[in-house]
């Protein structure tokens, strides 16, 4: 196991995969010096669902909601940060094991032509 207060590094961001965690209950899982987002679990599925970014508090960020999807094929949760005066974009992207991998491909590819060209 990673142990944060081991790593001499503090992160922009850290992004997670599999946290079976709802945003309603992303305060039973902090870390310090962060704000966690999460992106809502699939309905459908008990395991091997929901995506979270834990950005670092000398930045703000908020969801990019054009980004951010949830279906039976992909999950992703995108934020945006202020660095300096630059806006950069972030994201966690999960493949489920479930899923149709030629349909992941497709959503991905449309998640990808919204991406930012720059600072991504």
């Amino acid at each position: 196991a990673v142990h944060m207060q081991d790593i001499d590094h503090k992160f922009s961001a850290i992004g997670l995969a599999e946290t079976n965690i709802n945003p309603e209950n992303k305060d039973l899982y902090t870390l310090d010096d962060y704000t966690s987002f999460y992106q809502e679990v699939h309905p459908t599925k008990n395991k091997g669902s929901g995506v979270a970014l834990y950005v670092h508090n000398s930045h703000s960020a908020e969801v990019d909601n054009d980004l951010s999807h949830r279906t039976d094929h992909l999950e992703s949760l995108f934020v945006k940060i202020q660095v300096g005066c630059e806006i950069q974009t972030v994201g966690v992207i999960y493949n489920p094991p479930s899923g149709d991998d030629s349909k992941f491909v497709d959503e991905l590819g449309i998640i990808l032509k919204k991406c930012p060209r720059k600072n991504l």
